[in-house]
């Protein structure tokens, strides 16, 4: 999380649409606190808090749309890739390397 942070301080907003994005089209990475740090730097007036609210909500959305389209194309296979990743996710949580 602490790379994400950083990354979230020097770049903005197009490190909160994008990490939302993949995090919907499943990836793992932690939306919700990011969303909270996010929140953090618009209390420190960094960022602006509505278009915040704009770029998360866009970034959601076409995350979310991605992977209901692909799901809608690629249908039991996008489903397997999805199963691969979490077991991936669990196994690597195990031995300490994602948090």
């Amino acid at each position: 999380m602490g790379s994400i942070t950083e990354l979230l301080n020097q770049y903005g907003y197009i490190v909160l649409y994008i990490s939302l994005l993949l995090e919907l089209i499943a990836l793992p990475l932690p939306g919700e606190a990011l969303m909270t740090y996010c929140g953090v730097i618009v209390g420190q007036d960094k960022l602006n808090w509505m278009f915040s609210i704009i770029v998360s909500t866009s970034g959601a959305m076409i995350g979310t749309a991605s992977e209901i389209y692909a799901g809608y194309v690629f249908g039991g296979v996008w489903l397997t890739l999805n199963i691969i990743l979490l077991e991936v996710y669990k196994i690597l949580s195990k031995i300490n390397l994602v948090s």
